[in-house]
């Protein structure tokens, strides 16, 4: 199974997100000159980027939803929460979607508050983390110049 979130794909370079590393997003691919340099000490990694990958790069930028995430209240979480834990239940009627979420609300099985609670909880979490990555771009030498 891939933990592979692509973002955009194509024959020769592939932009993606790792489902477990929320902080990165991945650039591989076969057109990309890369070259490992070394001076004084220290390892560089040049990637050549073309001009028209950088412009689906940008055109897929995670920004808006970053913004998004980092904005909503405690009661928009709760309430997406709630909503993904009755979608959830509906689904798991059928064997092959039981799965669906139990890393994050737990079993379908579970108390219908207490999935709610364990969605929240991820959903607050998720939220800080965008709120830290918003901070830590502002802060980032050069950006607001």
């Amino acid at each position: 199974m891939s933990t592979k979130e692509s973002i955009f794909y194509r024959e020769i370079f592939h932009l993606y997100k790792e489902c477990f590393d929320e902080a990165a997003i991945y650039l591989e691919g076969r057109v990309l000159n890369a070259c490992l340099e070394t001076s004084d000490g220290q390892s560089r990694l040049m990637v050549r980027i073309p001009t028209q990958v950088w412009e689906i790069i940008r055109r897929h930028s995670e920004m808006d939803n970053l913004v998004k995430e980092a904005g909503r209240s405690d009661g928009e979480l709760h309430d997406l929460a709630e909503n993904f834990v009755k979608t959830r239940l509906e689904m798991s009627k059928d064997s092959m979607n039981r799965v669906s979420g139990i890393a994050v609300y737990g079993s379908p099985d579970d108390p219908f508050e207490n999935q709610i609670e364990k969605g929240v909880a991820h959903l607050l979490e998720k939220r800080q983390r965008a709120r830290n990555l918003l901070q830590a771009i502002e802060k980032f030498p050069g950006i607001n110049q």
